[in-house]
């Protein structure tokens, strides 16, 4: 999935974290999106796999 760009929705948590956590591994670049800003803001960059691109509220960390 190198090069791809994913939107998951729900990415704070449950099935839409976990399907992010996924789209991370195979190299895609991952946007995640929550109703629960702090939620979404604490399931940022710690919870995915290191290196690759995470779109979090609009900033990028890789």
């Amino acid at each position: 999935m190198r090069g791809k760009i994913v939107l998951a929705t729900g990415g704070s948590s449950g099935i839409g974290y976990a399907t992010a956590r996924a789209f991370t591994a195979t190299g895609a670049t991952v946007m995640i999106t929550g109703r629960d800003e702090g939620r979404l803001a604490a399931s940022g960059p710690s919870g995915f796999v290191a290196g690759h691109d995470l779109v979090v509220d609009g900033a990028a960390s890789a």
